[in-house]
């Protein structure tokens, strides 16, 4: 019996680089990876000494890249700055609930398909999305109160955005150069909106403003050619130049 399970576990090492089932055998699952990027991944110990940054990728092109939750028994927490910049390699990432931080540029001008972002993450830092032209869909966690600076700009692809009830601040140019969106709801919660957040969204059709906005500002919607009809809500009491030039 022994020898049985020596040799049925031969096979498994030997095999199991090419598969991600659960393999069973008599009273033993053992999960097998496609492919362990753990070591194509470069990590630094953040300065609590307590936990973990993601600050690079080395490997090849990924279909799916998985980022622990954690690295020589302590949580991974963070995505340093400029972690995937320019990276063409890789087209959809995981990310663990142990995350809070994605840095500035974190995964700017990237080959960059689709993330999951956990609710875990409070700060999302300026440009980490930047010219991520083939990101089509995003989902903002629950726990940011403020959207920074050009962070999903030029995102070509983006046609699907949800904004969560909590959020505060949309800065400026946040969705600049989003091509391909249609439509966006932004929440009640949000009381402020930079300028030029829109600029040269040639297909928005329809945005749902918070009511709890007092002004619009400088070139918000600017090149918006597709936006026909806004409702400006009651708090509103300036709209400031340039607002909706090339609009209608």
């Amino acid at each position: 019996m022994k020898k049985t399970v020596s040799l049925l576990l031969a096979f498994v090492i030997t095999v199991g680089v090419f598969l991600a089932a659960p393999i069973q055998l008599p009273g033993l699952v053992l999960y097998v990876n496609a492919a362990d990027t753990t070591t194509d991944l470069k990590f630094a110990l953040n300065s609590d000494g307590k936990s973990y940054s993601v600050t690079g990728y080395t490997g090849g092109a990924i279909d799916e890249l998985i980022i622990p939750a954690e690295y020589e028994g302590k949580p991974v927490t963070k995505i340093g700055n400029e972690a995937f910049y320019s990276n063409q390699s890789i087209k959809n990432v995981t990310l663990p609930n142990t995350i809070t931080y994605i840095g500035t540029e974190a995964f700017s001008h990237t080959s960059l398909e689709s993330i999951n972002l956990p609710d875990s993450i409070t700060t999302i830092d300026v440009q980490a999305f930047w010219g991520c032209s083939k990101l089509q869909s995003i989902t903002v966690p629950k726990n940011i109160k403020t959207l920074e600076y050009l962070v999903f700009s030029d995102c070509d692809s983006l046609t699907d955005v949800t904004l969560p009830y909590g959020l505060k601040k949309i800065g400026e140019q946040v969705f600049r150069g989003c091509d391909n969106l249609e439509t966006i709801i932004i929440p009640d919660s949000v009381t402020q909106i930079g300028s030029m957040v829109f600029d040269g969204c040639d297909k928005l059709k329809t945005v749902t403003l918070s009511q709890n906005i007092t002004g619009i500002n400088y070139q918000l919607f600017i090149d918006c050619k597709s936006l026909t009809e806004i409702v400006i809500p009651n708090k509103v009491t300036y709209i400031s130049s340039g607002a909706f030039s090339g609009c209608f």
